[in-house]
């Protein structure tokens, strides 16, 4: 379905696949250039916005903005993962 979604350029939705069905998310598009995106994770309180020249391109990078916040902060994730504490650059 996702890559339905790509071929027909159905970004946005494609994105929202992406998201799944519980990620809270807000979507605005202002003038040429100017889309928003904010999402955050279950396991994170934290909210990320995200401008992008485009909305699809706007809702994934929040999107893995705030699951690289995630791993950065070790929510959820056990010292045995070895990725506990780890920084993504």
């Amino acid at each position: 379905m996702f890559e339905a979604m790509l071929n027909c350029g159905a970004y946005e939705s494609a994105g929202l696949v992406l998201l799944g069905g519980s990620t809270p998310f807000i979507l605005s598009r202002g003038g040429p250039g100017t889309c928003l995106a904010s999402t955050m994770l279950a396991h994170n309180a934290e909210e990320v916005v995200v401008e992008s020249a485009t909305l699809a391109l706007a809702l994934i990078t929040a999107h893995v903005t705030a699951i690289l916040a995630e791993i950065d902060q070790g929510v959820g994730l056990s010292p045995e993962s070895g990725l506990a504490g780890n920084r993504i650059h």
